[in-house]
């Protein structure tokens, strides 16, 4: 599921899997003393993530 460059149809590139974690997981929010500006990134939703891969 991470090569770049092979023949396998079930892998997918890096740009595919980092698109599928953002879009399927929840966004950052505001804290005290942590604004969403100072992003570390989603936190994954690995059973929607799941989900999107049975469409591939």
């Amino acid at each position: 599921m991470l090569a770049e460059h092979t023949s396998d149809p079930r892998r997918m590139s890096y740009a595919t899997v980092r698109e599928l974690l953002r879009t399927t997981g929840s966004p950052q929010q505001d804290a005290p003393g942590r604004p969403a500006s100072q992003r570390i990134g989603n936190l994954p939703d690995l059973r929607a993530l799941i989900s999107r891969l049975n469409e591939f």
